[in-house]
């Protein structure tokens, strides 16, 4: 029952930082939900600390929200990067071997790569040495194609999809808000 408490806790704070940071910012929905897109977009691109930059960057170029841009980046991290990796790297394999007859390397061994060169402790830990930085280089020399590729499928899809999702929820949020203050103006 605890850990069910610790979901509902966790999903609730989730929430709240959804409403009070990003359908409240004082900006037009079409550029919060861009910057939400952009934000999204940037976090499946396998470029490890530079999401940030990527996010900043995109959202500038198409004058979408910064900040909520910024934000929505940070959802790879060294918790998360486990579970958008090595989906998207399936996915990437399948598209990939459409093309080509025999995959470089086995999917079991590649998430075992993942997990390992990945993990919290390592991502925390080694994530300035040189050693990690070889590895990683190393490991993106042998499944990189096939990374990027689902990167790329599934961050635009997802991305494209939280446009519309956070641009429904803004401007519902809004109407309801405006209409709840017409309502006590009476």
């Amino acid at each position: 029952m605890a850990n069910n408490d610790k979901k509902q806790s966790y999903l609730a704070r989730i929430k709240r930082f959804i409403k009070f940071r990003i359908i409240h910012v004082d900006d037009s929905p079409h550029r919060i939900a861009l910057g939400v897109a952009l934000g999204v977009f940037t976090a499946f691109l396998p470029f490890l600390g530079l999401h940030s930059f990527g996010a900043l960057f995109l959202a500038f170029v198409t004058r979408a929200n910064k900040a909520v841009a910024l934000l929505c980046s940070w959802i790879n991290n060294p918790f998360t990067v486990i579970p958008i990796f090595v989906p998207c790297y399936l996915l990437g394999r399948k598209v990939v071997g459409i093309f080509r007859d025999t995959p470089p390397t086995d999917t079991a061994e590649v998430a075992r790569i993942l997990k390992q060169t990945l993990s919290f402790s390592t991502m925390t830990s080694a994530f300035t040495s040189t050693e990690f930085w070889k590895e990683m280089a190393s490991l993106f020399g042998k499944i990189g194609l096939e990374l990027m590729t689902g990167c790329l499928i599934m961050g635009v899809t997802i991305g494209v999809a939280s446009y519309f999702l956070a641009y429904k929820i803004i401007v519902k949020h809004r109407l309801k808000h405006d209409m709840i203050n017409v309502l006590h103006r009476l």
